[in-house]
């Protein structure tokens, strides 16, 4: 890159010149790519693990919601098997992996459904 400039006053010239020295070997880019696509694949994977974990509160919120709502209109057997599936995915959301979560929510689903 050349840069020009001229001060019209005194019509006194200055140039400059930058050169790209400061290129890095193409291993370190392939290393760099690398990394970066590795990193994008744990990126991925937090995101589902987070997007999965707020999906499960808000289908505990509403399930509960729903019951309280409900109230008696609700046969006692069904409402037993319904909490007892909240709860167990109340305790996977504190505990369990994200195929964990996902699987005991579509459960819970399944009994709210019935």
């Amino acid at each position: 890159l050349s840069v020009s400039a001229s001060d019209k006053g005194t019509g006194k010239k200055q140039d400059i010149t930058i050169t790209g020295a400061s290129t890095l070997p193409k291993d370190e880019v392939d290393q760099m790519v690398q990394e970066a696509e590795r990193f994008a694949k744990d990126d991925k994977e937090k995101r589902d693990a987070i997007d999965t974990k707020n999906q499960a509160d808000s289908v505990v919120y509403q399930t509960e919601k729903q019951l309280k709502e409900l109230g008696e209109k609700i046969p006692g057997e069904v409402k037993e098997k319904v909490e007892a599936k909240l709860q167990e995915l109340k305790d996977k959301i504190a505990s369990g992996s994200t195929q964990e979560i996902k699987d005991t929510m579509a459960a819970l689903n399944q009994e709210v459904m019935q």
